[in-house]
């Protein structure tokens, strides 16, 4: 067991090193071509545009041709490119999966060492390689909170542009230009799609799609009908705009109703943490049996999977969507 233990250390480390080579090395190399692009514009004196980065990213899964064909054909390698994109990194798909590995090795070489047993193994894997997923889910849903703070004041934006006599192309533009990330920088590459030659609706539709947000998606339905059929556009844009406000108004209200309850969660999953923690200082020799002994280890395994099914039920109660 020591020797596995050792093994699966040696191979964490190395494949630790290789994922941060990688990310790095295609952090560098996109910052080298949007400065090639940049020095290209002000050698030909300025008149081409920029093309924001993004457009132009490439959309392999991995730097490796076999891994980046087998990847291609997975649904649940599709996904999580989406999920990437969604959180706005540069990793890739191939990345994501190798730090999935490594937090995996890492978690089973840790709790296999504490725990003394394969099961115990098992267990930290699943828990440590979710991390790295968990974590790109995180900063997902940190940037489309920030999007749908700053969207309805892109509305407001859009409005006044287009009561001014602008198009609705020179709205999107004003909105890319005035307002902060991550509005702007979508709204930017929107901009760039259009200039690119995609059409109006293809061009909305995969602003939908880079911004997984309901409010963002009654707006890109609203402009594609209202292409299609006619109408007011800066009313149409106006009424969106306070329909959402007042959504945020009703969400702020049910969170202050819910607050007992989510605290409540909160509490109950850390209770039997302190609890442990605090057995283990008095009386270590009570709590370790749970690490010693082949029952105790299904106990423990047992008691996180009710804990998590406790939480998750809880959540699923107190967050009502409107």
């Amino acid at each position: 067991m020591l020797g596995v233990v050792f093994l699966l250390v040696f191979l964490t480390v190395v494949f630790a090193i290789v994922g941060v080579f990688l990310v790095w090395r295609g952090a560098r190399q996109d910052r080298d071509e949007r400065l090639k692009r940049r020095l290209s514009a002000l050698g030909k004196g300025g008149t081409e545009p920029i093309v924001s980065p993004t457009i132009l990213r490439d959309e392999l899964m991995s730097q490796i041709p076999a891994l980046h064909r087998w990847l291609s054909k997975l649904a649940l390698a599709q996904r999580l490119d989406r999920l990437l994109k969604q959180a706005d990194t540069p990793m890739r798909v191939g990345e994501l999966l190798l730090f999935t590995l490594v937090f995996a090795a890492a978690g089973f070489a840790v709790g296999s060492w504490i725990g003394r047993s394969v099961i115990s193994g098992v267990v930290g894997a699943l828990a440590a390689g979710c991390l790295p997923i968990a974590n790109v889910a995180r900063r997902k849903r940190r940037r489309v909170k920030f999007f749908g703070e700053q969207f309805p004041d892109a509305l407001d934006l859009m409005t006044s542009a287009l009561r001014a006599g602008h198009a609705f192309t020179g709205a999107i533009q004003m909105v890319a230009d005035e307002m902060p990330d991550p509005v702007a920088r979508e709204f930017k590459d929107t901009f760039d799609e259009q200039n690119l030659g995609l059409s109006f609706k293809e061009a909305l539709l995969n602003l939908a799609d880079r911004v997984d947000s309901m409010d963002l998606k009654f707006f890109v339905i609203a402009m594609v009908i209202q292409r299609e059929t006619g109408g007011n556009v800066s009313e149409i844009l106006e009424k969106i705009g306070y329909t959402i406000r007042e959504r945020f108004k009703v969400l702020g209200q049910l969170r202050a109703l819910t607050a007992e309850a989510r605290l409540s969660g909160v509490v109950l999953a850390l209770l039997p943490i302190a609890v442990g923690l605090i057995l283990l200082l008095i009386n270590p020799s009570y709590i370790l049996f749970l690490f010693r002994e082949s029952i105790g280890h299904y106990l423990l395994g047992a008691a996180v999977l009710l804990q998590l099914v406790g939480y998750v039920w809880i959540k699923r109660i107190v967050n009502i969507e409107v």
